[in-house]
């Protein structure tokens, strides 16, 4: 009836009796139509105070037949107390009784009543539906017993209420069953996942039988155990929308931080920011709401295609490793896996087999009957299986018997042995499907063949008429079947709306329809009562087929979805093929229409995958090209997701649109479609397709800038799939138009090459090459383009023809000197700085190009080449002018910029030089094991099999150094074979790779004294140097090739093959030597003193052996050091001088030792016994630290009186005194909303603090609290913090059972209902929240209440900003009256006070002199206890302790300031002058922190000790310390490192010759 109040209630009493009439079902609905969907209806005032909650139009709630038991409920209540549960004659006050107010029970105002018949009223007054009887026969049983009882026995005697009461609604249980099983082997993959796996677990079955049921179940459950879980839902309407569920996932992760607090919300920024770098646009791009969390993000750099596609799947690795931790696991589920696109498949591949991924379970489901062999996801299985990351499958099956007839019996109330036969029927005609079990009950409950008889208590079934019944076992023919049987009208309106796509809302569907509102809304209607569709907003509920007038005076923005992807299409599926091109098109032009003509690029693929299918009915020309270039950006937006597949087919679509002629009048449209295709189609496989196109444009193009950028195309494509001949030739083909040529011929490339060095040696001319970067830019469009081919040429010249490579780039340099600088010259002058260190032997010049390069790179930010100027400058340019540990800055900042950029062939090589320049260096194995094994993740990431080879092989190298494999002639182990290795490398085309091979076999063989088998591996090494040369760790081949010979009796006057490839390395040797004697000097010495010895020069050759201990001991070349101690210890032992030899065999042990070399070692003492006892056997080797180290935004208008509305804004806008203010604003909105308790938040300086709170029950306001919102525990935290960081409003049904928020402390312990939280903003700018709940029952807060509570909480925020000026003001006000009064009193006492003064003015004098002398005592006595003071601080703040005659320790405590610094150098150099002191170790063990101040002192510190000839050791970093000092920039290679004071110590006993010390520290260690 839905309007029950007495005056609707006619009595008539007769002869016969009482007879009771009800009257006035205007507002009535049948029960058919009043279940879900019916609506509140606006009533007048006098029946408020009979409505229930739901039926006053502000709860999120259905209405049905339980309205009218509430109705009933107030009835009997006023009936019995005499008085109304509510009685305000305020209507907004009434209603909010209703829904958050619980009214006096009625025996508590009128004893008389009896307490059950008072409780029996209270259940009628329930807030929730649900809580109150659920039907009619139960009420009446109830008041039947009632009735009895006090007719017989003048009282009630309580007994329990609803024994009776049954609803006659079939509600289906979200319980699963019979799937135990597949829960369990869920839950097992979640704990892989969180001992640290990454996985692919697929659900796999037929439609409908419950995949996504059991990935809900699993989201619960990991949910509660602190998972973060994120959804997403392939469809088959947007399969041509690349990422769409991995989008939807994304943003599931992004709503989630922003539920969190401040500090927590910074660290998440803070994380993502450094996992992001430069190129989080790729992710905004995609998911525009991590912007509320990083911000808005640069423009991305112009890369190379394949850099580009790398870049962003390394990205999105990036973005998911910041969420999978350790203590919150990943989770995400994909739903419907077979209507993935192709570039989601493509990123999933690169997540799962991405090496550093854990902690991340991908769970998808997808139906086994739709992926045949030949699917993508098919394809995507098999390639992950070959990669050792094979999917877990579940299969999905049908319910048993037993599970149906389980779920029956709860479901009916029955008992098993009732329920067996009509579970037998359901099982056989549905085959267990549970989608087809649950659509069949409802079918049958309609139809009446399962019913609640009243008569019996009991669900009732017609059996014969149900087994009768045909049920299909197909979903799309089940659904299709359900379709026909709605109205006509309403069949179409399904169908149209299938049209649009899963999800379409009203006001399209309404035009599309060309039926009015009411009519498509009540349609539409229809399909939600069948379970066809459901609402997305709460705001779809108010259009409903009985009230068909109210939507005229609505604005109805609503949207729906269908409810499952098979209903839509099914309907879809009804809709004859010849009318979908026409409706598609419709569509669009209701979309455009729509948007007015600003497409946003969120909505371009919606637009473009409707123009799609309709662009056959397109015959407009002006038209076609608007949507060819709809198709256009389309295409470009997808291909710059690397989605080359759903690129190309919009692309395709563009070009179709267009006729031929549009080359002669649209050329820019056609052009810009075409080069776009071409490109989508070869990255995306389709070779012929892209060389077809080429061939089309080619003989179209206008100019010699379309020409290049095709060229240019070519080279790239070409490159990237490896065919680079055909590279080449397109760039030569492209250089060819511009005149400029090139010999093919390999000895004219030659001299070619040697005229163009000294063509460009005459250009430069005696200018300073640092000037060069001061060139004018180039402003010639045509030599821009020519730079462009000539760089683009470079890369298939590289593994081509070096020395043609080497032409393109002189052209190229020469180009620059001649027209000026573009972002391109870097790279020409990088390369001829290689050209002339590595072919001419000019180091010097070669490092001043070099620099050059980078400043120019640096000039023009061309971000996409830093990371192959790095490793260019420090692998062939730096090492030979530099320290190679200066080197390694530029190596990781190379290594950061290509995985920024997707530059990965690069950062291999930079993991290559890093490695080898660590092991160059000499630096301690264990610390370069460790740097492996990080660059090794890097490389594995990077998917780059150079890198992984050659770091490999450098891992097993130090296992064979440590003693780590079986035997020293091998490099096998437990997990690496060398001889599959090899074999493998050799089908490869990486000879550089063969090349470090057969270098450390080599190294290998000569320093175990192996001299047959090394020089076996220097001509292997030899024969594939070819690619090697320039790199540094040549400069160790020959150092290694050039002792072996020597050792082996080969003299390099000799005229053999071996002794003048001998000569020729001694000669080169000597180069380098010459070039940075610092590095290369002691090589270059120490074979000249093998030679000596090898001629008999003795007296020569231990002068030599001299120099070159003594020079890799200055250059900390420790290893090498070992090796030259170890020759002349040899060279000393055959002289017959043994107890010399023996100090340098010693020497050579403690080099080794501290190289960590131990199986070297062990030969040795192996060779020399006697060593045992002149070394340090007991303790551990010190390690040596590396060098490097749902809102809704909803219209509506309600049922407000508007007076009451503009008298409560003008209440607010009235009241300026704060606390009174912030009460007003609570009650009203309390009022408003129906809110059973609520707070209020302000903004105060960026921090929200709860200002002031409400509660009905008991009905108290409480202000003035200035609780930090951190602090507070009663209210939800999470939403708070969305809506503060969103600035929407949030509506919640039941937040204690919103996944989203099951981790909220707050929603865990207090499970709050019904929730609403809403912004409040001034000027854009966010003022507060406003935080109101109702914890009565569910669906309270309406979404459409917003619009009001946004005016009202719009006008209280700048109230509330008004309120708190005026507090401030007069707050000022006050202070000043107060010092106003406080002066008038101060000038009456100064009058009274200067005649006192004079008086004592007389005594002051004679007094000040006698103060006077005291006050100078005092002083000279302070400054003598000051001078005191600071000499004894000075002695404890720089104590300087002797640990022998040669080696003192300065350990450093607390914090350090300029002073201090200063203090703490005269100290060191006093002391250790005074006690001329070899070492001076300074402990920073004790520092609080590292600063610039600290980090400038101890750099001063050392230089100042080298001068004295004293070496500094610094000791006591801790890994934070190192951190700091590497972020600062410090430079610390002069300065020996430990990690703790006793290893410095130890050191400096070895080093010195103090055993006796070094084995007390080792044994007290």
């Amino acid at each position: 009836m839905r309007d029950l109040k007495p005056q609707n209630i006619i009595v008539d009493q007769t002869s016969s009796g009482l007879s009771v009439h009800l009257i006035d079902f205007g507002s009535a609905a049948q029960s058919s139509q009043s279940s879900k969907n019916a609506i509140a209806v606006p009533l007048p005032e006098a029946s408020l105070a009979y409505t229930s909650p739901e039926q006053t139009g502000r709860m999120n709630r259905s209405i049905d037949y339980r309205t009218d038991f509430y109705s009933l409920g107030v009835l009997l209540y006023e009936l019995f107390a005499g008085a109304l549960p509510f009685t305000s004659l305020d209507p907004i006050e009434l209603v909010h009784s209703h829904i958050a107010r619980v009214p006096t029970p009625p025996h508590q105002l009128v004893p008389a009543i009896p307490e059950p018949l008072s409780l029996l009223i209270m259940k009628l007054l329930a807030k929730a539906p649900e809580d109150r009887y659920q039907s009619a026969y139960g009420i009446r049983a109830d008041l039947e017993r009632c009735l009895t009882q006090w007719q017989t026995h003048r009282t009630i005697e309580s007994f329990p209420l609803a024994r009776h009461d049954h609803s006659t609604e079939l509600r289906l249980s979200q319980k699963l069953y019979g799937r135990q099983t597949e829960v369990s082997a869920l839950l097992e993959a979640y704990q892989r996942t969180q001992k640290g796996s990454g996985e692919l677990l697929c659900l796999l079955g037929s439609a409908g039988v419950g995949k996504s049921a059991l990935a809900s179940e699993l989201c619960k459950s990991v949910l509660r155990l602190g998972a973060r879980v994120a959804q997403g839902r392939f469809e088959r309407a947007t399969q041509t929308v690349p990422y769409s569920a991995l989008a939807q996932c994304f943003r599931d992760l992004c709503l989630q931080l922003l539920s969190e607090g401040a500090e927590e919300l910074q660290a998440w920024r803070s994380a993502l920011q450094t996992a992001l770098g430069q190129n989080g646009r790729l992710i905004t791009d995609l998911v525009p709401e991590l912007e509320f969390v990083i911000g808005a993000q640069p423009a991305l750099a112009q890369v190379g295609l394949s850099e580009a596609q790398n870049r962003f799947h390394l990205v999105v690795q990036s973005f998911l490793h910041v969420f999978a931790t350790e203590d919150h696991p990943l989770v995400m589920v994909l739903d419907d896996l077979h209507c993935a696109d192709s570039a989601s498949l493509g990123l999933l591949q690169v997540v799962l087999t991405d090496p550093t991924r854990s902690h991340i379970l991908v769970v998808g489901s997808y139906r086994s009957d739709e992926v045949d062999s030949a699917h993508p996801l098919s394809i995507l299985l098999a390639a992950l299986r070959q990669q050792a990351t094979a999917p877990q499958k579940i299969e999905v099956e049908a319910l048993k018997l037993s599970d149906v007839q389980q779920m029956l019996s709860e479901l009916l109330n029955a008992k098993p042995d009732r329920i067996e036969p009509l579970a037998h029927v359901l099982h056989e005609k549905t085959h267990g499907n549970p989608f087809f079990v649950n659509q069949s009950l409802l079918s049958l409950h309609a139809e009446g063949l399962i019913r609640f008889d009243f008569s019996v208590e009991s669900w009732q079934w017609n059996l014969p008429e149900i087994q009768a019944r045909q049920v299909t076992d197909n979903v799309v023919t089940f659904t299709i079947n359900k379709i026909r049987l709605l109205p006509e009208q309403t069949q179409r309106v399904l169908q149209l709306a299938a049209c649009i796509g899963n999800q379409f809302d009203l006001e399209l569907l309404t035009q599309l329809c060309e039926l009015s509102t009411q009519d498509t809304a009540s349609a539409v209607w229809d399909t939600v009562r069948e379970g066809l569709c459901v609402p997305v907003e709460a705001d779809a509920r108010l259009l409903g087929r009985d009230h068909q007038g109210l939507a005229a005076e609505l604005e109805v923005r609503v949207t729906y979805r269908f409810l499952h992807d098979r209903v839509q299409q099914a309907a879809y599926s009804l809709l004859p093929e010849a009318q979908r091109p026409t409706l598609h098109l419709r569509i669009a032009r209701l979309l455009q229409q729509r948007s007015g003509g600003q497409i946003d690029d969120n909505d371009v693929f919606e637009l473009a995958n409707h123009l799609l299918p309709g662009s056959t009915e397109l015959r407009d020309l002006d038209e076609r090209q608007q949507a060819a270039k709809l198709h256009l950006r389309a295409g470009k937006r997808a291909k710059l997701s690397t989605a080359y597949q759903a690129s190309a087919r919009y692309l395709q679509a563009g070009v179709d649109l267009l006729p031929s002629e549009s080359w002669d009048n649209q050329y820019d449209l056609i052009f810009d479609l075409s080069i776009e295709l071409a490109e989508s189609c070869y990255l995306s496989g389709k070779l012929a397709q892209a060389e077809a196109l080429f061939e089309v444009m080619l003989p179209k193009l206008r100019s010699n800038m379309d020409h290049v950028r095709i060229a240019v195309l070519r080279i790239e494509l070409y490159s990237t799939k490896g065919q680079m001949v055909n590279a080449l030739k397109a760039g030569l083909d492209g250089l060819a138009r511009f005149d400029v040529s090139f010999p093919m011929d390999p000895q004219q490339q030659i001299v070619a090459l040697t005229q163009a060095v000294g063509e460009f040696k005459t250009l430069v001319g005696d200018r300073p090459i640092s000037a060069l970067a001061h060139l004018p830019d180039c402003e010639d469009p045509q030599q821009r383009l020519i730079q462009r081919l000539l760089l683009g040429a470079c890369t298939p010249a590289f593994f081509l023809s070096p020395t043609l490579m080497s032409l393109l780039v002189m052209k190229l340099a020469m180009v620059s000197l001649r027209h000026g600088n573009t972002e391109f010259t870097s790279y020409a002058h990088i390369s001829y700085a290689v050209i002339a260190g590595n072919m001419l032997g000019n180091y010097a010049e070669a490092y001043e190009f070099g620099q050059l390069g980078l400043a120019l790179n640096k000039k023009f930010k061309n971000y996409a080449l830093d990371c192959r100027m790095s490793g260019l400058f420090s692998g062939f340019i730096n090492c030979y002018q530099r320290p190679l540990r200066s080197g390694l800055e530029y190596l990781q900042a190379g290594i950061k910029a290509g995985m920024e950029t997707g530059d990965l062939i690069f950062v291999g090589y930079c993991c290559f030089h890093t490695v080898t320049h660590l092991l160059g260096a000499g630096e301690d194995l264990t610390s370069v094991s460790q740097e492996i094994e990080r660059l090794l993740t890097v490389a594995r990431r990077a998917r780059e099999p150079f890198a992984i080879g050659a770091l490999q092989l450098s891992q097993q190298m130090i296992l064979n150094l440590t003693g780590q494999v079986g035997s020293r002639d091998s490099l096998s182990s437990r997990d690496f074979d060398e001889d599959k290795f090899i074999a493998a490398i050799k089908q490869t085309e990486f000879s550089t790779l063969l090349c470090w091979y057969y270098a450390v076999k080599l190294q290998l063989a000569y320093l175990y004294g192996s001299y047959d088998q090394a020089r076996k591996w220097l001509h292997e090494a030899q024969a594939h140097i070819g690619g090697a040369m320039g790199l540094h760790f040549v400069t160790d081949l020959f150092f290694y090739s050039c002792l072996t010979l020597v050792a082996q009796g080969q003299s390099d006057q000799e005229q053999s093959p071996d002794g003048q490839l001998l000569s020729r390395m001694i000669q080169q040797l000597g180069a380098w030597a010459s070039a940075f004697p610092k590095s290369y000097r002691h090589k270059y010495v120490l074979v000249l003193a093998e030679q000596a010895r090898l001629r008999g020069s003795y007296s020569e050759a231990m002068d030599l052996f001299d120099q070159a201990i003594a020079l890799s001991q200055q250059g900390e070349f420790f290893h090498h050091n070992a090796i030259a101690s170890e020759l002349c210890g040899r060279f000393l032992s055959k002289q017959g001088r043994s107890r010399l030899s023996s100090v340098y065999i010693r020497d050579a042990y403690y080099g080794f030792e501290r190289w960590g070399a131990s199986h070297k070692i062990a030969q040795l003492l192996e060779e020399y016994p006697s060593l045992q006892r002149d070394v340090l056997l007991n303790g551990a080797r010190d390690p040596i630290s590396p060098t490097v180290t749902t809102s809704s935004s909803l219209t509506t208008s309600g049922f407000l009186d508007l007076a009451t509305v503009l008298h409560a804004a003008q209440s607010i806008a009235s009241e300026i005194v704060l606390d009174r203010l912030l009460e007003q604003v609570l009650r009203l909105v309390a009022a408003n909303a129906g809110a059973q308790r609520g707070f209020l938040l302000l903004d105060r300086d960026g921090a929200l603090t709860i200002e002031a709170s409400i509660t009905v029950n008991p009905d108290m306001v409480q202000v003035g609290l200035g609780i930090p919102l951190e602090k507070s525990t009663e209210l939800a935290h999470s939403i708070v913090q969305l809506v503060a960081h969103t600035r929407e409003a949030l509506v919640l049904s039941n937040a204690s059972t919103d996944s989203r928020y099951a981790t909220d402390p707050y929603v865990q312990s207090r499970k709050p209902k019904s929730l609403l939280c809403l912004a409040l903003k001034v000027r854009g700018r966010l003022s507060g929240v406003l935080y109101l709940e109702n914890n009565i029952a569910e669906d309270t807060f309406t979404a459409e209440r917003i619009e009001l509570l946004r005016l009202l909480s719009g006008q209280a925020a700048t109230a509330v900003e008004n309120a708190i000026l005026y507090g401030r003001l007069k707050d000022v006000g006050d202070r000043l009256q107060k010092s106003n009064e406080e002066l008038l009193r101060s000038n009456a006492d100064l009058t009274q006070r200067t005649h006192e003064l004079a008086a004592a003015n007389e005594r002051t004098q004679k007094e000040g002199a006698e103060r006077v002398r005291i006050e100078r005592d005092r002083a000279n006595l302070q400054e003598e206890v000051i001078r005191i003071q600071s000499a004894r601080l000075a002695e404890i703040a720089a104590p300087l302790i002797p640990i022998t005659d040669e080696i003192m320790v300065l350990p450093l405590i607390g914090t350090m300031d300029t002073a201090r610094a200063q203090q703490v150098i005269e100290t060191v150099l006093d002391g250790a002058q005074h006690h001329r002191a070899r070492v001076v170790i300074l402990d920073i063990t004790g520092m609080k922190h590292v600063d610039t101040n600290v980090a400038s002192m101890l750099i001063r510190a050392a230089a100042a000790l080298r001068l004295l000839g004293t070496q500094a050791v610094l000791t006591g970093i801790r890994a934070e310390i190192a951190q700091t000092l590497i972020s600062l920039g410090v430079d610390l290679s002069g300065v020996v490192t430990r990690s703790t004071l006793q290893s410095g110590i130890a050191f400096a006993a070895t080093r010195h010759g103090a055993t006796s010390l070094a084995k007390l520290v080792k044994q007290k260690g």
